[in-house]
C-alpha cells in the first residue's frame, strides 16, 4: 500500500496551512553525505527539492559539547539556533504561511528533537509550528493526532532524574515502585542495568 502512494496522494490529505517536510541524507560523490528536503504543500504541482548541509557540520554542532556534563550539554545544543539554522532557515520562506509541520527525519536527524530547537529568542519550532514527526511521509495517509482525553480517569506514572549507577541506597519508595512494575523491571533486564 505505501509503495503505491504517490505525490497527489500525500498533498490530497493535507490542508492549505500544512505542509510534508521529507528529509533526505544521500552521499554525493563525498566522504560526507548531504542533507535535502523535499517539501509538499496542497497547492504545488510537485515536490519541491531544497538542499540543506553537509552531514559534517551537524556532526560537529552535535559533538562539539559532549566533553561536557549531559544536561549543560543539552541545554547548549538547545539554547543555540546553529542546529536550528542548518534545518528550517533554508526553508523558512516555504513554510511562511503553514501552522502545521508533518516532519519526517533521516540519518542523524534522529537525534535532534525537533520542537525543542530555537527559532529565535522566544520561540521553539515546536512553538511555531504544529509539529507531527512521521517516520515516513506515508503515515500521513492513516494519521490522526493523539492526545490525553480528560474525559476518561488517567492513570500516569511518571519517571524523571533516574541515576542509573546507583547503588541500593535508593529510598524506599522508589525501591517499591521498581519492584512493582513490570514495564521497569523489563527495561531493567533488557537493557542490563542491575539497579536502579
Amino acid at each position: 500500500k505505501i509503495i503505491s502512494l504517490n505525490f497527489n496522494n500525500l498533498k490530497e490529505e493535507l490542508k492549505n496551512d500544512e505542509a510534508i517536510v521529507y528529509s533526505v541524507s544521500f552521499n554525493y560523490y563525498k566522504k560526507s553525505n548531504d542533507y535535502a528536503v523535499f517539501i509538499i504543500k496542497r497547492d504545488f504541482k510537485a515536490p519541491k527539492f531544497i538542499p540543506l548541509f553537509e552531514e559534517k557540520q551537524l556532526e560537529f554542532l552535535l559533538a562539539r559539547n559532549k566533553s561536557q556534563q549531559d544536561s549543560t550539554r543539552i541545554d547548549k545544543q538547545y539554547q543555540d539556533k546553529a542546529i536550528s539554522d542548518l534545518f528550517f532557515k533554508p526553508l523558512e520562506k516555504e513554510l511562511k504561511d503553514i501552522s502545521t509541520v508533518y516532519l519526517s527525519a533521516s540519518g542523524l536527524g534522529h537525534q535532534i528533537d525537533f520542537a525543542a530547537l530555537p527559532i529565535n529568542n522566544n520561540q521553539t519550532l515546536g512553538e511555531k509550528f504544529k509539529l507531527h514527526i512521521l517516520s515516513s511521509p506515508a503515515e500521513i495517509m492513516d494519521y490522526k493526532a493523539k492526545g490525553l482525553d480528560n474525559k476518561n480517569n488517567l492513570e500516569l506514572l511518571l519517571y524523571g532524574g533516574i541515576d542509573y549507577d546507583k547503588t541500593n541506597s535508593v529510598a524506599k519508595a522508589g525501591t517499591d515502585i521498581a519492584e512493582n512494575n513490570e514495564t521497569l523491571k523489563e527495561l531493567q533486564t533488557r537493557s542490563g542495568i542491575s539497579e536502579f
